[in-house]
């Protein structure tokens, strides 16, 4: 139900690395109650990581945007 809730952010945004999200934390949330029943912590950590490594990615993403920006397309 957590990763559900990204998926209207990747046509709102225009972020596919939303997709991303959705699709890990969906699909973590199907798996890993049956490879480890009973076990919440484990899910907690992949959506975790998951969301930082996202949040970086997209930090990154955004910051070679400015800079693309930023430049100047030709020299006089």
């Amino acid at each position: 139900m957590v990763g559900a809730h990204y998926l209207p952010f990747v046509t709102l945004y225009g972020q596919p690395a939303f997709f991303v999200v959705a699709a890990t934390m969906v699909g973590a949330g199907f798996v890993l109650p049956t490879l480890q029943p009973g076990s919440f912590a484990i899910g907690g950590w992949v959506g975790g990581v998951t969301l930082l490594l996202v949040g970086v990615w997209l930090g990154v993403m955004h910051a070679g945007e400015l800079a693309r920006r930023r430049a100047p397309s030709h020299s006089p």
